[in-house]
């Protein structure tokens, strides 16, 4: 299972590698997402909007950016792997499907959080203090737990 596992996370950062313009555009919506958010909810509390709260918001946004990418990702890997042909041997291998798109789908959540903590400490640079904070972790993690349990329902519906 060891081997599966590295072999997916060099497969996600080789894709990511060969589509730069994708990562790039993810940290770009990111970031302007979140400006807009700070700006909007500045001007809704009447300017009273300080840094603790931009930083509720910026991992509530970072939360929900990885957790749509994840939601998204099962579904789409067994589409792209039906579109191509390859669904059939992804069955038939010895290893069981659901322990290779859960491997598949780890790897992808690796790659995720090192986006989403590259997009953390951009967006804590320039807008909003990051404490470190074992808290905000485990908040994430847990977040995250949820939205597999949808990627992994969405998956049987595209199967």
């Amino acid at each position: 299972m060891w081997t599966i596992f590295r072999a997916e996370v060099k497969r996600y950062f080789r894709v990511q590698w060969s589509h730069p313009g994708d990562s790039l555009g993810w940290f770009l919506y990111t970031y302007l997402m979140f400006i807009a958010a700070v700006i909007l909810l500045n001007g809704v509390s009447g300017g009273q909007y300080d840094k603790q709260e931009q930083l509720l918001v910026l991992v509530g946004w970072l939360t929900f950016i990885v957790a749509s990418d994840v939601i998204q990702e099962l579904p789409g890997i067994i589409s792209e792997e039906a579109q191509t042909g390859t669904l059939e041997q992804l069955c038939i291998t010895p290893v069981p499907l659901a322990d290779l798109l859960a491997l598949r789908s780890l790897a992808f959540l690796l790659g995720s959080c090192v986006r989403g903590l590259l997009a953390a400490v951009i967006l804590s640079i320039f807008v909003a203090p990051l404490p470190a904070g074992p808290v905000l972790i485990a908040i994430f993690l847990i977040s995250l737990v949820g939205a597999y349990g949808m990627g992994f329902m969405l998956a049987g519906v595209a199967l």
